[in-house]
């Protein structure tokens, strides 16, 4: 009798060990499935960075004056938007003295853009 106590008792602690010893690993395989990104360089006709220029990520079809994101370029011209998710979306790129751009149709995962902003007249 007490030998079946003691063999329960050893199942109950080895199934718990078990279950503290595995949850992690699947905790650890779903925070590496984020959504997909969108990144890139921001630069002049020159290939010259523009640094501090506004991009804004928009779903495809939605009005740019309402943007889902928006990031300042770093001195290097780079922008990044992570943990999208899937979609078509389009990226819009700002600067005062330059002339505007978008680009539209960019679809779900991992894209990176090159965006010329011509100096306006």
């Amino acid at each position: 009798m007490v030998s079946k106590v003691i063999r329960k008792a050893f199942t109950i602690i080895a199934i718990s060990l078990l279950l503290c010893i595995t949850s992690p690993m699947v905790f650890a395989q779903n925070a590496g499935t984020s959504g997909g990104a969108i990144d890139g360089l921001v630069t002049d006709r020159t290939n010259q960075a523009v640094p501090g220029a506004t991009v804004s990520l928009f779903p495809e079809g939605a009005s740019p004056l309402a943007p889902t994101s928006t990031e300042q370029t770093d001195a290097r011209g780079y922008f990044a938007f992570t943990n999208l998710p899937p979609g078509n979306y389009s990226v819009a790129a700002s600067r005062d003295f330059y002339v505007s751009t978008t680009t539209t149709n960019l679809g779900g995962g991992n894209q990176s853009l090159s965006l010329t902003l011509p100096l306006s007249q």
